[in-house]
């Protein structure tokens, strides 16, 4: 039997800047041994979910001033700006579930919002309750859903090429520094603005010269994490292409399977990219509370922006089968929710 879908997919829509989430209530008559009572599992299960992530990072630069997929930053702090997040956005949650004792979310990774978009790993927070209070594990991937900074068949006058694709692109003329060979000097005081914490900077020859960790935008110098080698002038600092949140465009598939074996993995688009063991299998059991869906219920740093499909959860110890939608074994689903018409 094969499924035939038509027209576009249709999503739950959180928009950036918005609060708002799905509460799954828990209440006294949960408490029976009935066969969809999550609250009541004592079996392996899966937790997935179908989205697209928008950028919470918005761009220090302004440029980004009304949109639904990337932060605008403004200068208000309301729900309308980026500063209502402040610095929080870089290592803002995006919770697809919520349970106090089991969470699934999105976390971005990045250090700073110039040239950078948001980029998140996927992590699960789970708690062992063997010894009668919560001991919590922290599983999580790598960063996996990047922003792009590669140019093809595009010709950048300043940019650094291989073959027909640069990444990099000419920051300025600068001087290391006779004295503190940690700090590169630009020859234009206001190039510094390009540039933010944490970014790469490469030499002529396209070599790294290590991360930004502190910036003087009235000297114009750049503090880098690593000592530049010999005092020189004349050096050509490059920097990475603008960077785009291509992700926004483009739908995945996150799922976390939690093994009463004592174990707990994470898929992207059905590959499995972490497992964690336990030493000792833990005992688990999911607080006799509300879960969310959407954010934690309470702070709006874990508030998921984006566009949520589908998610579910359903006994079992893989993910479903499917990547473009999911397809879990209807006899053992705790609760589907598809976001179509």
């Amino acid at each position: 039997m094969a499924n035939i879908y038509v027209g576009e997919s249709k999503a739950l829509v959180f928009p950036v800047m918005c609060e708002g989430h799905l509460k799954l209530e828990y209440d006294d008559t949960n408490t029976a041994d009935s066969k969809g009572n999550l609250w009541n599992l004592d079996e392996s299960f899966v937790v997935e979910a179908l989205f697209t992530p928008y950028d919470v990072n918005g761009n220090t630069s302004s440029e980004v001033t009304d949109s639904t997929k990337t932060v605008p930053i403004g200068t208000a702090n309301t729900t309308e700006s980026g500063v209502y997040f402040g610095a929080d956005r870089l290592s803002h949650k995006m919770m697809l579930f919520y349970n106090e004792y089991f969470r699934l979310y999105l976390e971005n990774t990045t250090s700073s919002n110039t040239n950078q978009p948001a980029e998140y790993k996927i992590v699960a927070y789970i708690a062992d309750i063997t010894t009668g209070s919560a001991v919590y594990t922290t599983v999580q991937t790598d960063t996996v859903i990047k922003a792009i900074n590669t140019l093809y068949g595009y010709y950048d006058a300043d940019g650094f090429y291989n073959g027909n694709a640069t990444s990099l692109t000419k920051l300025d003329e600068a001087t290391i520094d006779n004295t503190n060979t940690s700090i590169i000097e630009l020859d234009t005081a206001s190039n510094t603005s390009k540039v933010g914490v944490g970014e790469e900077i490469f030499n002529s020859s396209g070599i790294s010269k290590g991360t930004i960790t502190s910036i003087d935008t009235t000297q114009g110098t750049l503090t880098m994490n690593t000592a530049q080698g010999q005092a020189a002038t004349g050096y050509t600092a490059y920097h990475s292409q603008p960077r785009e949140a291509f992700y926004i465009e483009q739908i995945y598939k996150v799922s976390c399977v939690y093994n009463t074996g004592g174990s707990v993995d994470i898929y992207l688009n059905n590959t499995l990219l972490k497992t964690h063991s336990y030493t000792t299998s833990p005992t688990f059991d999911f607080k006799n509370d509300d879960c969310f869906i959407g954010q934690d219920g309470t702070n709006k740093n874990t508030q998921f922006m984006g566009e949520l499909f589908e998610i579910a959860m359903f006994k079992g110890r893989k993910p479903s089968a499917t990547t473009n939608t999911l397809s879990p074994s209807y006899s053992n689903i705790l609760f589907y929710y598809s976001f179509g018409e």
